[in-house]
């Protein structure tokens, strides 16, 4: 074994210094394993992009994530400010009781045109994506979670659950 196999035996999976390419247990799948093939290492720097090519990505992504945040809070604003708007026109002309069934009706359509889109459209965006971002940033693929679809429809139902009163996005646990 070599020494990093020694002191590290997680890199071996306790194969003695072969790595198993299967979980049937087939010792024939063993092959043996070299420094190189144990350990992968990033140099600093490997991108090799200038300095100002840097910061201006990182100053773009700033800048479009604040765009973002603000038609999201503005569409949001919007449709909360029509549903409570609509609830007191009906309130005002038909009473307290229809007024009160106005808003949950409300509510209720712009929480189906959430799950409409997100069980129809794009069922991969249907969760926090929290566990998936974790897995895609240690180098895990995760296949076709990532699309612009998903981002347009996630933005777009996070949008809608929020105004129909869903503690999700800016208001949820996240």
């Amino acid at each position: 074994l070599s020494n990093l196999a020694r002191l590290c035996p997680f890199f071996t999976g306790g194969s003695g210094g072969r790595a198993c390419c299967s979980n049937s247990g087939d010792v024939s799948a063993l092959a043996p394993l070299t420094l190189e093939t144990q350990v992968s290492t990033v140099e600093p720097w490997a991108h090799r992009l200038p300095d100002h090519v840097m910061w201006s990505i990182t100053l773009l992504t700033a800048v479009g994530m604040a765009f973002l945040n603000l038609i999201t809070i503005a569409s949001m604003r919007t449709l909360v400010k029509w549903k409570f708007h609509f609830m007191q026109t009906v309130t005002d002309d038909a009473g307290v009781g229809r007024g009160a069934a106005a808003l949950v009706a409300t509510a209720a359509l712009l929480a189906t045109l959430c799950m409409t889109l997100v069980f129809i459209v794009d069922p991969d965006a249907g969760s926090s994506g929290a566990p998936e971002n974790r897995g895609w940033l240690n180098g895990n693929n995760c296949g076709k979670f990532f699309t612009r679809r998903s981002l347009f429809v996630r933005g777009l139902a996070t949008i809608l659950g929020n105004a129909a009163g869903y503690p999700v996005g800016r208001e949820g646990p996240t």
